[in-house]
């Protein structure tokens, strides 16, 4: 495997961008529009599961047709408002830029929609950064999970495990990770509220860092 090109592989809300303000306002936008107050606060450490599930832990009736009807009203929002409110964190730009001049390929795997995903690379101009955006309605059929969707993409790419890290901020990442044979490194700046217990396999980013990933890297494939 020695001249095998690695692939970093990303999360993206509470990893590459900060999101938050534009999904608790599409979130709140979308209750309100259904005259429904969530059985809890709206923050930004509930972000990052699948929207549906986000929704059905916030609404008081458990009723699947209001589900229905709040997801598509925050879809409509945010589609169109929201994700303009989105912002990569500090350092994330430069750190992309010089993974790339390594000749490192990147990509993203997210439960966010591909709509969205996409409008927010294109808005952020990282439209030629990365090679394979991976989310749960961009495979059919749809996906149920990121470590489903990290097995699609290695399967559909004939990456073998040790050519790739993922990179993120939730104890799901980390699982995801495992469960595909990945190093993964953890995003302290996400919306994480407190460090998982990690194993051997997995490093710590306490700011965007790619030397700090391409070391971590250099453990399983040499390049």
């Amino acid at each position: 495997m020695k001249n095998i090109q690695p692939v970093v592989i990303f999360d993206l809300d509470g990893t590459l961008v900060d999101s938050s303000e534009g999904i608790l306002a599409s979130l709140d936008y979308a209750f309100s529009a259904n005259g429904v107050k969530p059985s809890g606060a709206l923050s930004k450490f509930m972000i990052g599961p699948p929207l549906r599930e986000i929704v059905e832990s916030l609404t008081p009736q458990k009723d699947t047709t209001l589900f229905d009807l709040i997801i598509e009203s925050f879809k409509s929002h945010y589609d169109s408002k929201g994700y303009l409110l989105t912002a990569p964190y500090d350092g994330i730009n430069v750190m992309l830029q010089q993974l790339l001049g390594t000749g490192v390929r990147l990509a993203i795997v997210t439960n966010k929609r591909e709509q969205p995903t996409k409008q927010i690379v294109n808005q952020l101009g990282w439209s030629n950064y990365f090679s394979f955006i991976y989310s749960p309605d961009s495979v059919q059929p749809s996906s149920p999970s990121k470590a489903a969707l990290i097995g699609q993409l290695l399967c559909d790419t004939d990456l073998h495990p040790r050519q790739c890290v993922y990179i993120g901020d939730r104890t799901e990442d980390w699982h995801s990770a495992r469960y595909n044979k990945l190093s993964f490194g953890w995003a302290q700046w996400g919306y994480s509220l407190q460090k998982p217990d990690f194993d051997d396999d997995t490093f710590i980013l306490p700011a965007p860092d790619e030397k700090m990933i391409l070391s971590s890297m250099e453990n399983t494939l040499k390049f």
